[in-house]
């Protein structure tokens, strides 16, 4: 099967080195270093397991470029991994890149079939139908990511789980998710299929959970430190509890990162696109930032 991949963070970079170790894989990146670095068998991300992997024999084939033509025109899937960071005002996501690469696909000159288009970007909810709707010759799938920056490729190779979201006939999906499983270290992996708003939702839900529990894990070392109590005493009682679990559960200055602000803030813009009450998830955005105000002060 051969699968292009455009974007080399984190996230582009993991699946390169996943898929290639089956199937051949181009990478598609617009900046030189990335493309160099993975020509050399190096991590773009600095990832020294990626580096093992890309190191190791394999039967499929990595090149990376940036040069699109090549990377689209005798693909069976097109993988987008771009960065989708926050608009100007700072309220939802910015899918402009997603956008200029399905821009590009469709002025490709195909060899057999149009490719199906996977989306591992973070996305609002209805985005990947709405595409479907704006580009019919293509069959969009999205699939998101549960990736942590710092174990990337042990995430990859060992996902939690695979959530595939498709509308109508999912035989492609089917296929990209077999070759994921096939390509993983992990074989009793969970695998669900949705529709593409259901995947969206689960991303975006996902991340905003572990918002709120870092939110309230902070909160409750700001009492405690207000009250002169023992912080670690408190979350050692409570995560005592099985339903509650020893996890996620270290207060530090507020949750920052490249994923939980921007997740939390798009989910909440999700609900007022839906004119539904919302209060749990803008309740964590507050509190984070007194969060911040309150370490700052300390």
């Amino acid at each position: 099967m051969k699968i292009t991949i455009v974007g080399l963070g984190y996230v582009g970079s993991a699946y390169a080195a996943l898929f290639s170790r089956k199937h051949d894989v181009i990478a598609v990146d617009k900046d030189q270093s990335r493309v160099d670095a993975l020509n050399e068998k190096i991590s773009p991300v600095g990832n020294s397991l990626m580096e093992e992997i890309l190191n190791k024999e394999r039967s499929g084939s990595l090149t990376a470029t940036t040069d699109r033509k090549r990377g689209y025109s005798d693909a069976d899937y097109i993988l987008i991994a771009t960065d989708t960071r926050l608009n100007e005002t700072g309220d939802v996501l910015d899918t402009s890149s997603i956008y200029n690469v399905i821009d590009a696909i469709c002025k490709a000159q195909f060899k057999s079939k149009a490719p199906t288009v996977i989306l591992k970007s973070t996305v609002p909810t209805g985005f990947t139908a709405k595409l479907q709707e704006e580009f019919p010759d293509f069959r969009f799938i999205f699939s998101p990511e549960f990736l942590r920056e710092k174990t990337v490729m042990e995430d990859v190779l060992n996902p939690t789980r695979i959530v595939v979201g498709c509308d109508g006939e999912k035989e492609a999906a089917e296929i990209f998710a077999e070759a994921q499983i096939a390509c993983s270290d992990k074989k009793d992996i969970p695998l669900l299929y949705t529709s593409t708003a259901e995947a969206e939702a689960i991303k975006l839900f996902s991340n905003s959970y572990l918002a709120l529990r870092v939110a309230f894990f902070n909160e409750l070392d700001t009492f405690a430190q207000v009250k002169g109590l023992s912080t670690d005493k408190i979350i050692k009682g409570v995560c005592l509890d099985p339903r509650i679990g020893d996890y996620y559960n270290v207060p530090g200055p507020g949750f920052g990162g490249h994923c939980l602000p921007k997740d939390t803030r798009q989910l909440v813009a999700d609900f007022q696109a839906a004119d539904t009450p919302e209060q749990l998830i803008n309740a964590a955005i507050e509190e984070n930032e007194i969060r911040k105000e309150f370490v700052s002060e300390k």
